[in-house]
């Protein structure tokens, strides 16, 4: 007696493998997207956590290195605008930066 039965898989066969596979791919994507979702959180808080200590050193620095006018001058002036008031600042760090959108980078003070 012969068997009319071929060697391979059955069409059931083939879509619960491709259905499982979809299963676990769908669980693995999930787990990735909430990681890098994670990731990007703990970056936004470090960032914003080494961004004040940066701008307060920055601002310490200038204030040590003003130029405090002689004992006959006031170190404050206070001047009459209309609008928003403003506060100009001198820093004293190298700055590297362009002066105009168009040139190039240089070191300046």
């Amino acid at each position: 007696m012969r068997s009319n039965a071929r060697a391979g898989f059955t069409l059931i066969e083939i879509v619960l493998a491709v259905a499982l596979v979809a299963l676990v791919m769908a669980v693995v994507y999930g787990v990735v997207i909430s990681t890098i979702q994670a990731a990007e959180r703990i970056d936004e808080l470090t960032h914003g956590s080494e961004i004040g200590p940066a701008i307060l050193a920055q601002i310490r620095e200038d204030v040590g290195a003003a130029f405090l006018p002689g004992t006959d001058q006031d170190y404050f002036v206070g001047q009459e605008r209309s609008g928003r008031d403003r506060l100009d600042f001198v820093s004293s760090t190298a700055v590297f930066a362009a002066e105009t959108p168009m040139s190039e980078p240089r070191s300046t003070r």
